[in-house]
């Protein structure tokens, strides 16, 4: 299976991040974080800290351009006070932002950026993050090679320092990679790793990234009912923690699943809920996919009119796809 998953996009975003297991005590650490961001009393680094989190919790992953405008906060408070660090963090989630929205023009001109201020300030962490977001894009443009070449020296150097967090994020990803060149031996063996290490560690985001590597695998080999239930927990998860790029990509290979079973209407129902999704978070190339799905469920149901409707969407949105490949200099 060849399929393009870019669920990577969330993987390994190595600035500091904190999960939360219930939506209240989610909620007053939010509240927390604003107020120490704003509080002009406190330390500058506790407000960047403060920021960054908030970012990462709060915005992200549901709402890319409000976590660019608020990282561009950062940059300007960072500059004004001479922390480079935090620029190099804020640059680096400014290309996160951009690749969410599957931008990755603009998503590697903010790596390039932020790695730029990294060496020079000799931060061998950030260092390290970027060349996982290197990894990322090469992904992104089937350089699989090459796209292993990095998440290698990264892993790595992560096993050196004995950073289980990051280990785990990066093993998730070369599971993606292996799924999409249909090494399923490996997809399963390193997202398994990555699972095994969040879980341990209460890294939720990155347990709900590596179950949906895992259930693609048991997806590609027909086994449908534990890919189901494999995705049925993901999805959990990224509900849990209000993730809803990462929701909408498993809404819609639940609907892939119903459509192989031929339980049509539900699999509309996952499908359109998708699309909701990734229209929302302005993502084409997820829009892409949840269209394709609904087309194979109407197709099937003989509803010629619908199959038609989202057949021609899923031509429009191709057209709005990045069609050349990116060249990433080092």
């Amino acid at each position: 299976m060849k399929q393009r998953s870019l669920i990577i996009v969330i993987l390994l975003n190595l600035i500091f991040e904190g999960f939360f297991g219930s939506a209240l005590f989610a909620q007053i650490n939010i509240d927390s974080l604003k107020a120490t961001w704003e509080n002009e009393s406190a330390h500058d680094t506790a407000r960047l800290h403060a920021l960054e989190q908030l970012v990462d919790d709060k915005y992200l992953f549901s709402q890319p351009d409000s976590a660019f405008y608020f990282l561009q906060l950062e940059i300007e408070f960072a500059e004004s006070k001479g922390l480079k660090k935090y620029i190099g963090n804020a640059l680096n989630n400014q290309g996160f932002a951009f690749l969410i929205k599957n931008n990755f023009y603009k998503a590697l001109e903010y790596f390039e950026q932020g790695l730029e201020i990294r060496q020079q300030i000799g931060d061998s962490l950030g260092i390290c993050s970027s060349l996982n977001n290197f990894g990322i894009l090469y992904q992104t443009q089937k350089k699989f090679t090459k796209s292993l070449e990095y998440y290698q020296r990264v892993l790595k150097f992560l096993e050196a320092i004995h950073d289980k967090r990051r280990i785990a994020g990066t093993s998730i990803n070369m599971g993606g990679v292996y799924l999409e060149i249909g090494d399923y031996a490996n997809a399963l063996f390193y997202s398994q790793k990555g699972v095994t290490i969040s879980k341990e560690i209460g890294e939720n985001r990155f347990w709900a990234n590596g179950l949906d590597y895992i259930g693609k695998v048991h997806l590609a080999k027909g086994d449908y009912s534990k890919a189901l239930s494999v995705f049925e927990k993901s999805l959990e998860i990224f509900n849990e923690i209000e993730d809803k790029n990462g929701s909408g990509i498993i809404s819609n290979n639940i609907g892939r699943i119903y459509n192989k079973q031929g339980y049509y209407e539900k699999a509309l129902t996952w499908c359109k809920k998708s699309l909701m999704i990734s229209e929302e978070l302005e993502s084409f190339l997820d829009q892409k996919k949840s269209c394709k799905c609904l087309y194979d469920a109407y197709k099937a149901l003989g509803d010629v009119n619908n199959a038609l409707l989202y057949h021609e969407k899923m031509m429009v949105l191709q057209e709005d796809l990045p069609k050349d490949e990116i060249s990433i200099k080092l």
